[in-house]
């Protein structure tokens, strides 16, 4: 198995735990979303993704999914307070 068929193994795992606590939730945003295997496992039309990573390189590989691609640093994120139901980080 190849590094990232391992990681999306582990990611599987981590958003099973995830999806009970986020089923009902309007705004999702994963943070450093990197190749996007969160983004696009979590990607439907009852919630909006939100897909937030430093890396414009990263976010032009997810750029045929359709969550709300964000370019920004991890420590200045522009949202305002209380308009992300749940923000994950892996």
């Amino acid at each position: 198995m190849d590094r990232l068929g391992a990681y999306e193994g582990r990611t599987d795992k981590y958003l099973n735990c995830f999806r009970r606590y986020i089923e009902d939730a309007g705004v999702v945003i994963d943070v450093g979303c990197g190749p996007g295997i969160f983004s696009r496992a979590l990607a439907n039309k009852r919630r909006l993704i939100i897909a937030l990573d430093i890396e414009e390189e990263n976010l032009r590989k997810i750029k045929d999914l359709d969550v709300e691609k964000v370019h920004a640093d991890a420590q200045n994120m522009p949202f305002r307070k209380g308009s992300i139901d749940y923000v994950l980080s892996h």
